[in-house]
């Protein structure tokens, strides 16, 4: 089975609302399997792995692997991700390809 995370973040005009950034995971046909919200102002290293290890622990799942794009994930989410046990696969594109 495979899951999607996908990072949406609201806001309003600036100084009028607090930026909500929610993760929305998802399986693989797009059925919503677990919500999360965090305050817009957080890092993506303090959100993105707490939403992971959470739907693990509620499903009661040893290990996944996390998959996302680089625009997902920078050097700190990947030393977090690594740090935490669980192994990724990182699409990036690659400019010269030979």
């Amino acid at each position: 089975m495979c899951f999607r995370i996908q990072k949406v973040r609201t806001r309003r005009k600036a100084g009028t609302a607090t930026l909500v950034d929610s993760y929305l995971l998802a399986d693989q046909h797009g059925f919503p399997l677990m919500v999360s919200a965090f305050e817009g102002n957080k890092a993506e290293t303090k959100t993105m792995l707490p939403v992971i290890e959470a739907f693990m622990a509620a499903r009661r799942l040893p290990d996944v692997t996390v998959v996302t794009d680089a625009g997902m994930v920078n050097e700190a989410n990947q030393k977090a991700v690594e740090a935490a046990g669980l192994s990724f696969i990182l699409g990036m594109r690659i400019p010269d390809v030979p």
